[in-house]
């Protein structure tokens, strides 16, 4: 893991993790916390679930869903940080140097519920496609509307996965992500 971040650092790259804390994957979970918190130090933006949270900062989800500058407290070197929560929905806290922090909740999309094995990946993929789209992590960051249009986009591509068994069958083209992301325009109070 460090042999790769420092690769891209040095190449520089912009590094997001996704903790995805699998306890099934370590012997020694003290260890890993340790570990795990070492290398966060290193990124640039974070993605945590609810389950995350919980595990590494003892949070729980409410305060995280309403106040993502909280979480994003315990990195102070991460440009932002991505919470996820499933049918509770995301939030997000971003650093955008002169302009001050962009924060906000994104409500979870009403979808038929299959099997929510990759939605996590797929947030994450909708999320860095459209960091790509807005020109990088600095243009992102500076733009409070096209950060909250990447976390709603990222969370249409979550939900969508969730409608299909499978972590790679229920993954979404980007037109299925579009035609969901638009009808967030009609959520009340919320653009």
């Amino acid at each position: 893991m460090h042999t790769a971040v420092n690769a891209a650092k040095k190449a520089g790259c912009k590094v997001l993790v996704d903790v995805n804390w699998r306890p099934v994957f370590w012997e020694d979970k003290d260890e890993a916390r340790r570990l795990i918190t070492e290398y966060l130090k290193q990124a640039d933006v974070i993605k945590l679930s609810d389950a995350d949270l919980k595990w590494l900062h003892h949070m729980e989800l409410t305060p995280a869903l309403t106040n993502p500058c909280a979480v994003a407290e315990h990195y102070p070197h991460a440009v932002g940080v991505l919470v996820t929560a499933g049918e509770e929905g995301a939030s997000y806290c971003f650093n955008s140097g002169t302009k001050g922090q962009h924060s906000g909740y994104v409500p979870c999309f009403q979808v038929d519920v299959v099997d929510t094995t990759g939605a996590g990946d797929a947030f994450t993929a909708g999320f860095l496609y459209r960091l790509i789209k807005a020109g990088g992590l600095e243009a992102l960051s500076c733009d409070p509307a096209a950060l909250k249009e990447a976390v709603v986009f990222a969370s249409a591509a979550g939900a969508l996965t969730t409608t299909k068994p499978g972590a790679i069958e229920g993954q979404p083209g980007e037109t299925q992500v579009l035609h969901l992301y638009e009808s967030s325009r009609t959520w009340n109070n919320f653009w």
